[in-house]
């Protein structure tokens, strides 16, 4: 994923909160752009933490092989997947 491509995902996330629901109440509105808010915030921290995530990430449920970490049957690590992340943080 290229900068361009996330700042991209960031703000129609924003937009389809706000305005892709328009009988919502606009509290609900706030409410739900809160949200995304802190989830980019938390996936900003995770990739601050990991600075090849970033350009591994290809979707929702596909993050590309690690370059040089690999396991104990010297496999390459994938991952972490966002949609794993999101399920991390709600478990929490």
């Amino acid at each position: 994923m290229t900068e361009l491509e996330y700042q991209r995902w960031k703000q129609f996330s924003l937009r389809m909160a706000w305005r892709g629901f328009p009988r919502v109440p606009r509290r609900s509105k706030v409410y739900l752009t809160n949200i995304i808010k802190d989830f980019f915030r938390r996936l900003d921290d995770e990739m601050s933490c990991d600075e090849s995530l970033f350009e591994r990430l290809k979707s929702w449920d596909h993050t590309d092989d690690h370059p040089t970490r690999k396991d104990y049957y010297e496999r390459t690590e994938t991952g972490p997947y966002i949609c794993d992340i999101v399920s991390e943080w709600i478990g929490n």
